[in-house]
């Protein structure tokens, strides 16, 4: 049994470490991007509370300043003074559509952020290069973190020691 050149064996070593490295940047920037969405989860609960609100909550009148001073110190109120009035209160579909479509957004985020780990899983069994391909090239646009993973990502899965370590998994 003969042991492959100490160059080559280094080159691998050095590869494995760039893929290992690489797969957990992907479970942070997965785990980074769940919890930023959590914010959409949020406003998704805050519009469907404002939805369930009773009108009367939203009615309410007040008096001007002039009518308070006129009320507090018997002068004769302006004429143009007339009481402030929220006489329409939003209509509760409107929250509730605010609150779908935050919601859809969460789903949807929560969804990359999966498909995010899942490429660093991929990573970690050296499988399905161009998938990890395609989700670098999605993490580019989160700047700066996704930019730099992306590029990494694409520096590394494409050379050619890692090339063979890929089709070495798979084939």
């Amino acid at each position: 049994m003969t042991q492959p050149p100490l160059i080559e064996s280094k080159a691998l070593i050095l590869t494995n470490e760039r893929l290992r490295l690489l797969a957990w940047g992907y479970y942070v920037s997965a785990g980074k991007g769940m919890f930023i969405s959590m914010i959409f989860l949020l406003y998704a609960v805050m519009f469907g509370a404002f939805s369930f609100m009773p009108t009367s909550a939203w009615n309410s009148t007040q008096r001007t300043q002039t009518q308070h001073d006129a009320a507090t110190h018997q002068a004769v109120p302006e004429t143009n003074a007339k009481p402030v009035s929220r006489a329409d209160a939003p209509p509760a579909m409107v929250f509730r559509v605010f609150s779908g479509v935050m919601l859809a957004v969460t789903v949807v985020a929560w969804g990359l952020c999966g498909l995010t780990a899942y490429a660093g899983r991929c990573i970690q069994k050296k499988r399905y290069r161009i998938f990890i391909n395609i989700m670098a090239a999605y993490n580019v646009v989160w700047i700066p973190y996704g930019t730099f993973l992306g590029v990494c990502t694409f520096l590394t899965i494409n050379t050619d020691e890692s090339k063979a370590q890929f089709v070495k998994q798979t084939g």
